[in-house]
C-alpha cells in the first residue's frame, strides 16, 4: 500500500501537467467553436419558390454554421506546416519531463541500501570491494564515492578534491539535463511567431494576387492566413506554458538532489579521508 501512495506522490505533477494542458485544450475548442459561430444575424423569411400551379413552396433553411464550425483536425490543418514541429516539441516536453519526475529521485540518486551497505564496507577498511561495490551500483553518489576510493593512495586532500570535483560533474550533468526543457520553452513561442508571420505574409500575398474591386477586400482571402497566425501563435504558448513550469519545478528539485549530494559526500569523504592518512 504505501508503494503505491508513494508512486501516486511521484506522479502528482504529471497528472496536474496533463490536466492543465486538457483545460487549455478545452478552451481552445470552445474559443474556436464561438468564433466559428460568429455573431447572430437576423433570421430571414424563407425563401419561397413558385410551383408548376403556381402554388407558394418553401425552401429548406440551412442550418447556420453546419459548413464552418472548427473541429480539431480542421485547426491542425489551418495551422499550417509549423504544427508538426510544434506538436515534436510538446511530445519532447512529455516525455523529457516524464523521465526526469521518474528517474530525479531519492531513490535512484542516493539508494539507502547502497549507501548503508557501502558505509559497513569502508568502516571495514576493504577499499578494494568498496571500489567494487560502487562499480556494480551506477547511480549519482556511487560516482562521487569511488573517485574518493581510487584517489585514497594519494592523501587525504587528493580524495576530498576529487569527490569535490566529481561532485561537481554530476551537478552539472542534472542542470545541463534539465536545460532541454528550458529550451523548448524559448523555442515553442518562436515557432508559433514564425507561424503568425508566415500567416500575415500569406494574407497579403492572396490579397494581392486577387486584386481589389473598387478599393474592397473580400475577406475570404485573409482566412487562410489569418487562421494560420492565430492557431500557431497559440499552439506555441500552449507548449511554453507547461515547459516553463515543469523547468521551474525540476530545478527546484536538482538543487534539493544537489544539496542532499554534497552532504553525503561530506559524510564518506571523512571517512575515506581517515583511511587515507
Amino acid at each position: 500500500m504505501s508503494n503505491i501512495v508513494n508512486w501516486l506522490k511521484e506522479c502528482r505533477v504529471i497528472v496536474s501537467l496533463a490536466v492543465a494542458l486538457f483545460v487549455l485544450a478545452q478552451a481552445i475548442m470552445v474559443c474556436a467553436e464561438t468564433a466559428s459561430e460568429g455573431p447572430t444575424a437576423p433570421a430571414k423569411p424563407p425563401e419561397v419558390s413558385q410551383g408548376a400551379a403556381g402554388t407558394a413552396k418553401a425552401l429548406p433553411e440551412k442550418k447556420a454554421g453546419e459548413e464552418q464550425k472548427l473541429t480539431l483536425w480542421r485547426i491542425i490543418r489551418l495551422g499550417g506546416p509549423l504544427m508538426w514541429p510544434l506538436f515534436a516539441l510538446s511530445f519532447a516536453l512529455v516525455a523529457c519531463f516524464t523521465y526526469f519526475l521518474l528517474a530525479f529521485t531519492p531513490k535512484n540518486m542516493m539508494p539507502p541500501l547502497f549507501l548503508r551497505r557501502l558505509e559497513q564496507i569502508i568502516r571495514g577498511k576493504k577499499i578494494d570491494e568498496a571500489r567494487m561495490f560502487c562499480a556494480q551500483n551506477r547511480n549519482a553518489v556511487s560516482h562521487i564515492i569511488r573517485s574518493g576510493l581510487e584517489a585514497v593512495g594519494k592523501g587525504r586532500q587528493s580524495v576530498m578534491d576529487a569527490m569535490n570535483g566529481e561532485g561537481s560533474r554530476r551537478g552539472g550533468a542534472l542542470w545541463l539535463k534539465i536545460s532541454f526543457l528550458s529550451d523548448i520553452a524559448v523555442v515553442a513561442p518562436m515557432l508559433g511567431l514564425l507561424g503568425t508571420v508566415m500567416g500575415m505574409f500569406q494574407a497579403f500575398m492572396s490579397v494581392s494576387a486577387s486584386g481589389m474591386t473598387a478599393g474592397l477586400v473580400n475577406p475570404a482571402y485573409l482566412t487562410a492566413g489569418v487562421a494560420q497566425a492565430v492557431i500557431t501563435t497559440i499552439v506555441g504558448l500552449m507548449i511554453a506554458i507547461p515547459a516553463t513550469l515543469a523547468y521551474s519545478y525540476l530545478r527546484a528539485v536538482v538543487q534539493k538532489i544537489i544539496v542532499n549530494l554534497e552532504l553525503v559526500s561530506s559524510k564518506y569523504s571523512e571517512m575515506i579521508a581517515e583511511i587515507a592518512k
